[in-house]
Order: C-alpha cells, then structure tokens, then sequence
C-alpha cells in the first residue's frame, strides 16, 4: 500500500482532474466489461463512462474526494447540462446553494452532511473548491500580476505559427521576473505545501521547480497552449475556452445514462488489483509517484499476476519515471509517447504512459 503518512486527508486536495482525459480515452478499449479508475476529482472517471463500460471501480484512499465524486455524480444526474454548468461553476450563478437543494436528499448522508458543512464552497462552485485549485488562484494573484500585463496573458490565447508562438513566448513572455517568481512558486517547498503535499514529493528529485519550468516552456512556445482549457483556468481561473470531456455538451446525456455503472470505493487501488478481477483498463493516473521503488515493484508484478490479457494500464509520471513493464516481462509498453503525438493538455506531466498484459 501507498504510505501516505503526514498526508491530510480530511480537505478535498483536487477539485477538478488534472490528466488528460481526452488521450485518456484514445487508448481505452470501447464497451470494457470493467475498469479500475484512480477517483481524485472524478472527471476522467466520468470521461470513462462514455466508452460504455459495465461497470467502473472509482477508487480514492480520500473519503472526502469521493464525497466530491458523489455530488459530482447526483447533481449530473438530476441536472440539465446549462443547469450543471451553473452549480459545478464552470458558468456564473447567484443561487448555487437553491440548486443543491433540489439533489441533496439524493446524497449519501454522509456526503449531505460534509457538504452541508461546506456551503462555502457549493457557492462558489465546487470545481474551485480544492487545494490544488487554491494553489493556482495564489499563482493568478502572486506571480502574474508581477510578471505581466493583463493585456500579455491574454494575448498568450492568442492564434499563431509556431514560429510566431516560440516569438512570443522569447519576447514577450520569458522574462527575468517570471523566471524568478515562476522558480520560487514551483519550487518544492513552496509547491509541497501550498499546491500537492511534502508527503507527495518524497520520491521527486531536487530541482522539480526547474523541471516544472522546462515542461511550462516547451507547452507555451507550442501554439497548441492556445486551446488548452487546462492552461486557461491556471491562468484565467475559469474554463472558457472549452471544458473538461465529461462536461461537454456533446457527452453529457451519454455519461448521465451511464452513472449506474460507477461503483464509488474508499480504498487506494492498488488495494483492489488483487481483489477485483476481469479488469479491461486501469486508469492508474500517477499513484506510483507516492510509491518507493519496493512498492512499485511489488505493484507490478501483482497486477502482472491477476491482470488479464490484454489488459490495458494508463498512467502519468510527473516528476519520478516508474514503468510497469521494465518491473515485469509479462507486462509491455505500447506508447512511450502520446498517441499520434498530440499535446497533452495535463503539461506539466513529463510523461503519458500506456501498458498492456501480454
């Protein structure tokens, strides 16, 4: 098991997913009997349902992200889209708190008294409710405003070449202050404690501010930044240039058909590889940063015993590269890279990896 001693697992920590969701479901299999997903805030869990699965495990060793799952989960069910956008707070709403009147019976008790608890947040919109999602509103009030202009981070939206983007990110964008202030903010100390978790980073090396500055200037000099809704929120705090896959107009009605098939678990997954059977994909997200090499190996080589054939396991390093396959013969990578090389809106991911059982 994942040791997660010192970790406070009492606040929601992620609001929203931060992984791809879109190359996520490039390489799920379509109608898969079951999948093992990784919960966090939920939303790829979502995305997973429009591959019509008959059922999908959301695992999360947090109660309280699962109570954020739940909410998630009851209000998509009871809710139109417009009327979901509302609530969750992808769009501007007075009366948040009157829409989750109508569902919170709906809710677990367990879940209707957090969140009862938490009215602050049902106002403001519960995808900005998470210390990860607080981490970015500090970056839009602390570094940005230092660095730049209004007027510069919103040409950074901007449609160019891609020799007028690597222009614009060496003339306009790099400059000294941002590069200081951008060093200091995703420096380990300061990202363990206001972002993700000392705890969390225990495995990283040294210097994860530089490499968080590498992975931001390669996404920026790319002109597909300019689309990438994950980059806008970090920047803007709002979602308006596209949303999350699960709440897209277009696959709404098929996920709010599908929410039968999410099975919600308190457990961290890798509790359940040797429990649940008959698993098609695992979406794995980057739980094997949290794990020692022993543990890794120890992971690996049991999903290698009890995962079967062809099964598929999806998963992101950030700052510590773990692969399941240099672990087990049995297991083989299919992608080192993004499929068909799309940019990975999740970009400061230094790696999307895809396995199969073979």
């Amino acid at each position: 098991m994942t040791e997660l001693k010192g970790v406070n697992l009492e606040i929601i920590r992620y609001a929203n997913c931060w992984e791809d969701a879109d190359i996520l479901l490039s390489v799920c299999p379509d109608n898969p009997k079951k999948i093992l997903s990784v919960g966090s805030g939920g939303d790829n869990s979502f995305a997973l349902l429009s591959k019509n699965p008959q059922q999908i495990i959301v695992a999360d060793i947090s109660q309280v992200q699962l109570y954020l799952i739940e909410i998630k989960k009851v209000a998509i069910a009871n809710l139109e889209h417009t009327d979901y956008l509302k609530f969750a707070g992808f769009t501007a709403d007075n009366n948040r708190n009157k829409i989750y009147q109508l569902f919170r019976n709906q809710l677990s008790t367990d879940a209707a008294n957090y969140w009862d608890k938490h009215n602050t947040a049902i106002n403001n919109g519960i995808i900005h409710c998470g210390k990860f999602e607080n981490y970015f509103r500090l970056f839009r009030q602390l570094v940005l405003p230092l660095s730049h202009r209004k007027s510069t981070q919103e040409q950074l939206f901007a449609t160019r070449t891609p020799q007028q983007q690597q222009d614009f990110y060496h003339k306009h964008w790099e400059n000294p202050v941002w590069k200081a202030l951008s060093g200091i903010f995703f420096s380990r100390f300061v990202q363990g404690r206001l972002g993700r978790s000392p705890r969390f980073l225990k495995y990283a090396g040294k210097n994860i501010g530089q490499m968080l500055q590498h992975n931001i200037k390669q996404h920026l000099e790319n002109p597909a930044s300019a689309q990438n809704y994950f980059l806008h929120y970090i920047i803007t705090g709002s979602f308006t240039i596209g949303l999350p896959f699960y709440a897209r107009a277009e696959n709404y009605e098929l996920i709010k058909q599908n929410l039968h098939c999410l099975q919600l678990v308190n457990q961290p997954a890798e509790n359940l590889i040797s429990i649940e059977k008959d698993i098609d994909f695992y979406n794995l997200s980057n739980i094997f940063e949290y794990m020692d090499k022993t543990t890794f190996a120890n992971f690996a080589h049991t999903l290698a015993q009890t995962a079967h054939t062809n099964a598929v396991f999806a998963y992101w390093n950030l700052f510590v590269n773990r692969e399941l396959n240099t672990e087990s013969k049995q297991i083989i990578s299919t992608h080192h890279t993004i499929p068909n090389n799309t940019p990975d809106k999740g970009f400061f991911y230094s790696r999307f990896l895809v396995d199969k059982k073979c």
